[in-house]
């Protein structure tokens, strides 16, 4: 006979994040009374579960103006719009670079002067212009003092990876609208920050968050599909910790 559930399970997930590298997850269960979860803690401290990051990512600024200096040149240049320093990502592919742009020619990043309403239009409906930046260092991390751009795409692959993106751009939007610095260059990028009002994007694609093990299956075994969604959140030089409270376990749930 299975007892009856009379404890308040509590669950401690510590994330430490660093972008597009492992994130290991620890967990630690502490209960009032009888102590269900113990075994299941045990048993992911013995081989940590690790979460991979694989996303293209966006830093999106909007702007009252923004211009690319390349050699004392001004190769790109825009008034009122959208500049978009884009990471690339060694894993990223075609749905990626579909959310993305989706994404930042869709973000209600503008006010509309018809209603105030602070954050009503897109760049679209502004009519409004796009300068993207390709920046692989979105996707660097430490090592000590010193950086380190081993998970971002390799230039000779990111270099059509970006082209490709800057069409796709032109072709959901206005071509004439769309401007891009030049991949590979020693850049001086020049922008006003108009708010300022600066957004991250992350692509959403099935590759973005993977793992390894069998936690996840051990996890789903002991809490069913009750297990809260946990999104991980993460930030490019932060770490970050995330507690959180399961309180759905069903008497099934419970391990005797």
């Amino acid at each position: 006979m299975k007892p009856v559930l009379n404890v308040v399970p509590r669950v401690t997930v510590a994330v430490t994040a660093a972008p597009a590298v492992g994130v290991v997850v620890s967990a630690l269960s502490r209960t009032r009374g009888r102590k269900p979860l113990r075994g299941v803690a045990r048993r992911i401290r013995s081989k940590p579960l690790t979460l991979t990051v694989k996303a293209m990512r966006a830093v999106v600024q909007r702007v009252a103006s923004a211009s690319v200096e390349v050699e004392g040149r001004i190769v790109s240049e825009i008034g009122p719009g959208l500049l978009v320093l884009v990471g690339i990502h060694d894993s990223d592919s075609d749905a990626d670079a579909d959310y993305i742009c989706r994404k930042v020619l869709n973000m209600r990043l503008f006010p509309n002067e018809n209603t105030g309403k602070a954050w009503d239009h897109s760049v679209m409906q502004k009519n409004y212009q796009v300068l993207l930046v390709s920046q692989f260092t979105l996707y660097g991390f430490l090592k000590g003092n010193k950086p380190d751009f081993h998970v971002a795409m390799p230039p000779q692959k990111a270099n059509p990876f970006y082209a490709s993106l800057v069409d796709r751009f032109r072709n959901t939007y206005n071509s004439d609208a769309i401007r891009d610095g030049v991949f590979g260059a020693m850049m001086k990028v020049n922008l006003v920050n108009d708010g300022p009002v600066t957004m991250q994007l992350d692509s959403q694609s099935s590759n973005s968050l993977s793992a390894t093990g069998n936690h996840l299956s051990i996890l789903e075994h002991y809490f069913s599909s009750r297990m809260p969604k946990v999104v991980l959140a993460h930030s490019v030089y932060t770490e970050i910790e995330f507690v959180f409270f399961l309180y759905s376990l069903k008497p099934d749930d419970y391990p005797v």
